[in-house]
Formats: structure tokens, C-alpha cells, sequence
């Protein structure tokens, strides 16, 4: 059984173990058991793996000696006596280890899927794309999986072991899950510089353990922007070539109507449904209410309310001026490119549809915002929530991707206890996180900017303030 769960680790540590083989009486093998003086030496190892830096101390804890008895017995967890005899970190320090195994075997399956590819298309001038497609009928076959899962699964093997062979290890590892390797795969395809996107994957990879996969998406692709303006602004142009609405009969008298339209247009149309709809007041809902409005305005029918729209552009005040073509962000959409910055910029000014906010390019912190004024009272003016939300852009729990204009106005220290409404004491939080603040064994404190929330298991989480233009997280772009 000890010798069934650390296999799953022997990938993992195979480099390292090879260094330190001689701790043990004999040499390293994962397919026999351990016995008690064998696993005390093993957690000798792991300790001076830990002061070498090769792990980090949530790695190590897993099997120290809080963590030993699921350490040993990953795959038995569904043993309730082992569940139940176990406290909180440990469970937590479980759900850690089971991650890193999942990411793992993920690991192991691309290489599978890889290998198999290699077999029956090699890599020759021109492979058949039949002969590569039809590998994908066999991988579903075999495994149950629909076709296009099959072939997802062929494709990404073959992007990561050919392309971005760090991240494939960084998955075998566990630093990142499937997901978030596909992310870095994605996102860092079209970058034609190797070299440049050698650099943005290592910072890919180091940067995703405190991100979730959106959060590492939007990274990511302001990272793009930021390393090869010009090739982005190219690529976005002939992006908007392709804009296009289908139609797509469904089931039960319906019909999907779908569109593909340059960002602007996109967060345009959706700004009126949604100020449009949220202006009725009846019986359906928002979804509905939505939908109808979209009919209502196509068909040319009067909705009878007014639409007020406005979405927010966030700019350096370098790239207004010309003087740099570092990306900008748009609400709703995310990192975008210096050239539609300038252009709803301008829009602001002449038609009022988009709102330009100003920040400064060295630390995207923002500079203005219309006016963002001390309030008296514990309800926060318009204006100051205006200012904050901005500030924030998405609520304040760590990972949370809630957006902010959809978040309450919290105060960092309560007003009962004196805290002033004001930006620097002000904070955004949805509703759910709003109410685990004051209504739960979560605690938060506030050390300058950055929000520090403590998980009942007693866990310190950071949550650093947002940076309102694409850079690497409080630093600059990692080329």
C-alpha cells in the first residue's frame, strides 16, 4: 500500500532521489513497501529537500508528521476512518497531494496519447492528415472518449511535448494542473520570437500556482500584447475580418443565435441588454429579460426605456500620448491592444459610450477617474464607488473573478469602530464573499494594499491589489 502511493510521487522527486539514493540502505524503488525505519529516512530526505529549495514547505507538509497517515494512503481515500481520524490541515494538505497526482497522471497521459500519435503518423515532410486524424478514432475507441475529446487530446500532446516541453514538466510536477497548461500552451502559441516565449513560459509556469485559470488567461495574454504589440494589432485586424452571426436551429421550438464581433462592438451591444433589462421590473428573469430586450431592439420594437451604456477603457497615459504601444484593458473583455485603446479613447470623448481611465504605465496604479471624495456617511457616494470599483476590478478574495461594479462597497476597518468611508479604506467584495467576511471563521486584515485573508484551518492567502494595465503581477513584463 505505502509502495502504491509513492509512486505517484516517484516521477516527481526521480531527479532529486538520484542525488540522495545513498540516505537509504538501499537503492529508491516505489513498487515495494516501506518499512517504519525506511520512512523516517525518507522524511529525512524530504527535509533536506526542502532546505535545498527543490520543494516548497506546502509540498514537504503533506508528509510530514500532521500529514503522515494520508500521506501514505493517497489512494485510500475512501477509507471514512482515515478521512474522519484526520484534522483540517491534513485533509487540506490530502486535497494538495490528490491535486498534484491528478496533474501527474495527466501528464503521463499526453505522453500516451503522444507516443501513440508517433506510431501510427511519424513525423515525416508532410504527414497525412487522415492517418493523424484517424489516431484520434483509435485514442476514442479505446477509451470511451467522444471524438473531439480525442482529438483535443491529441492536439494539446503534441503543442506541449513539441513546443512547451517546461510546462509539461511543470505538469508531471504538479506546479500547474491541466487546465492552466493548456492556458500557457494557448496563450503563448501565436509569440514568433522562441526565445521570447521561452521566457514567458518560465514566467507562465512560476506565476500560475497563485492564480486561478482565468486569472492566468487575462496574465498571459497581456503578457502577448505587451512583447509583440505590433503583431497583435495585426492579428486583430484581420480578427475583425472574420466577424460573423450564425444561426443554429436547437431542440423544443428554439434557436441559438450566436456572433463573433470586434471587442468593442461585443461589450457595446452587451452593455445596452444589460442596462436595458435591468431598467424593467416584472416576473422574469434577468436571462429573459435579456433576451427579450435583444429581440425587442432588432426587430425595431420599443422596449420603452431609455438604454444607458458605458464601459471603461484603462490606459496608460503613455500609450494616449503615443509615446509607448503597451496594452491596455477593457472591462468585460480584458487585455487589449494599444491601437482600440486610442480609438475608444477618443469615442469617449466624442460620444460618451466608453469611459477612459487614466493610470501610470510604470505601476498601473490609477491617476483618474472623474472624482472619488471622502463620504461622511457609512454609504459611499456614487463617485467613491466609482473610484473603487475601478481600483479593484474584481472583488477581493483571493481568486474571486467577480467584477467588481458587481461587488458591495466594504469597509477595511467597520465604520462602527471608526473607519472612515473613504477609497483608502473602501474595498470591493461580492455578496457571498462580503458575507464569509462577517459571518464565518474567516478573518482578513489589511497591511497596506494587499488584503491578507486567514482560512479557518488558520492558512494565510494574500490578495495584492489589481494592476489596471497588462504587466507582469507588480512588476514588468518578463521580457
Amino acid at each position: 500500500m505505502q509502495g502504491r502511493c509513492f509512486a505517484l510521487w516517484e516521477r516527481w522527486f526521480r531527479s532529486r532521489i538520484e542525488h540522495m539514493s545513498h540516505c537509504l540502505e538501499a537503492p529508491f524503488d516505489p513498487e515495494t513497501g516501506l518499512s517504519a525505519e525506511a520512512l523516517v529516512r525518507w522524511r529525512e530526505i524530504e527535509r533536506e529537500l526542502l532546505h535545498e529549495g527543490w520543494v516548497d514547505e506546502r509540498v514537504w507538509e503533506l508528509d510530514s508528521a500532521h500529514g503522515e497517515v494520508l500521506s501514505v494512503r493517497l489512494h485510500g481515500l475512501d477509507d471514512r476512518r482515515v478521512v474522519a481520524d484526520a484534522d483540517d490541515r491534513v485533509l487540506l494538505a490530502g486535497l494538495r497531494g490528490v491535486q498534484r497526482a491528478k496533474a501527474a497522471l495527466a501528464a503521463q497521459e499526453l505522453e500516451l496519447v503522444a507516443e501513440l500519435s508517433r506510431r501510427r503518423a511519424p513525423v515525416t515532410d508532410r504527414v497525412p492528415e487522415m492517418e493523424l486524424r484517424a489516431v484520434a478514432d483509435e485514442i476514442a475507441v479505446e477509451t470511451g472518449l467522444s471524438r473531439y475529446a480525442a482529438t483535443k487530446l491529441q492536439d494539446l500532446s503534441c503543442q506541449l511535448i513539441d513546443t512547451f516541453p517546461a510546462t509539461l514538466d511543470a505538469l508531471a510536477a504538479g506546479r500547474v494542473d491541466a487546465r492552466k497548461a493548456e492556458v500557457i500552451a494557448d496563450g503563448l502559441t501565436n509569440v514568433g520570437e522562441e526565445s521570447v516565449r521561452r521566457r514567458l513560459e518560465a514566467a507562465a509556469i512560476e506565476a500560475a500556482a497563485g492564480l486561478t485559470v482565468p486569472g492566468l488567461r487575462e496574465l498571459v495574454k497581456g503578457w502577448v500584447l505587451a512583447a509583440e504589440p505590433q503583431v497583435a494589432e495585426e492579428r486583430a485586424l484581420e480578427a475583425r475580418l472574420q466577424r460573423r452571426v450564425v444561426f443554429t436551429p436547437v431542440e423544443d421550438d428554439m434557436v441559438e443565435l450566436w456572433a463573433l464581433l470586434p471587442a468593442e462592438d461585443g461589450l457595446r451591444v452587451r452593455a445596452v441588454l444589460e442596462s436595458t433589462a435591468a431598467q424593467m421590473k416584472d416576473s422574469r428573469t434577468a436571462d429573459q429579460r435579456r433576451a427579450d430586450v435583444l429581440v425587442d431592439l432588432l426587430t425595431g420594437e420599443q422596449s420603452g426605456v431609455q438604454p444607458k451604456t458605458r464601459v471603461t477603457v484603462t490606459v496608460p497615459l503613455e500609450v494616449l500620448a503615443g509615446e509607448s504601444d503597451q496594452p491596455a484593458h477593457l472591462d468585460g473583455y480584458g487585455p487589449a491592444t494599444a491601437l482600440l485603446a486610442r480609438r475608444l479613447a477618443a469615442d469617449a470623448v466624442e460620444t460618451g459610450t466608453f469611459q477612459c481611465a487614466i493610470v501610470d504605465g510604470d505601476h498601473g496604479t490609477l491617476l483618474g477617474l472623474g472624482r472619488a471624495t471622502r463620504t461622511a456617511r457609512y454609504v459611499a457616494s456614487q463617485a467613491l464607488k466609482d473610484h473603487v470599483q475601478q481600483r479593484d476590478r474584481y472583488c477581493r478574495f483571493p481568486g474571486c473573478r467577480t467584477q467588481a461594479s458587481a461587488c458591495d462597497f466594504d469597509h477595511r476597518q467597520p465604520y462602527a469602530a471608526g473607519g472612515a468611508t473613504c477609497a483608502c479604506n473602501g474595498v470591493s467584495l461580492c455578496g457571498h464573499h462580503h458575507r464569509v467576511k462577517h459571518e464565518t471563521a474567516w478573518r482578513v486584515h489589511a497591511p497596506a494594499e494587499t488584503l491578507v485573508w486567514t482560512t479557518p484551518a488558520g492558512t494565510q492567502v494574500p490578495d495584492r491589489p489589481a494592476r489596471l494595465t497588462p504587466s507582469a503581477p507588480l512588476g514588468p513584463p518578463p521580457f
